[in-house]
């Protein structure tokens, strides 16, 4: 389960499912004029915890609406949890001039940062902006 911001001051921060959203059609677009499938991670959840800060304490304060989707264990190819870190970009920006493979970068990132959860994708994304 991820959660990010929904709104945020010194003394309260406002943390929402990163399922939250809707998904907005803006093309107008049916089913059948619709050229791929659609695989949306939003599901309109409503879960919200709301936390403040008491003489420099955070607790939390509110916990608003349930989860109306399965809390999934698995964070590999998740938006939030595949970002690269500053140290792991100046990694892959070292590997862009050496040829290697985007897997073989992403396996030695692996081995070198144990907590990762970035895909090739992130990782050639980061070289095509190197």
């Amino acid at each position: 389960m991820v959660f990010t911001i929904k709104t945020s001051t010194e003394k309260r921060v406002i943390m929402k499912c990163d399922r939250g959203e809707e998904y907005i059609n803006m093309l107008n677009l049916t089913d059948e004029t619709r050229q791929r499938g659609m695989h949306m991670k939003q599901t309109g959840c409503e879960f919200e915890i709301v936390c403040l800060s008491v003489k420099g304490v955070w607790a939390v304060c509110k916990i608003l609406g349930s989860h109306n989707h399965k809390l999934g264990g698995n964070l590999a190819g998740h938006v939030v949890k595949c970002r690269l870190s500053e140290l792991e970009k100046a990694k892959v920006r070292a590997f862009s001039g050496q040829g290697l493979a985007l897997k073989d970068i992403l396996c030695i990132l692996c081995k070198e940062f144990t907590n990762i959860h970035s895909t090739t994708r992130e990782i050639y994304n980061e070289l095509v902006a190197a």
